[in-house]
């Protein structure tokens, strides 16, 4: 595990603890993934669809390697 990854993982932990210690019900880290949160809470077909797209381009950039 590299220090750069290490530093990040550290301030995730930091960052979920201090949403756990405000009492937040939800936890959403790193910060830009609550655009994918509030797309699935507003469309579950819509984010179920993003999540295939991006699964099958994942796919096809392995594949190529």
């Amino acid at each position: 595990m590299g220090k750069a990854q290490t530093h990040a993982s550290g301030l995730f932990a930091e960052k979920v603890i201090d949403a756990v210690a405000r009492n937040k019900a939800v936890i959403i880290e790193p910060s830009w993934w609550k655009i994918f949160w509030l797309i699935n809470r507003l469309s579950p077909s819509l984010g179920i669809s993003l999540a295939e797209k991006r699964f099958r381009a994942n796919v096809k950039a392995l594949s190529a390697e």
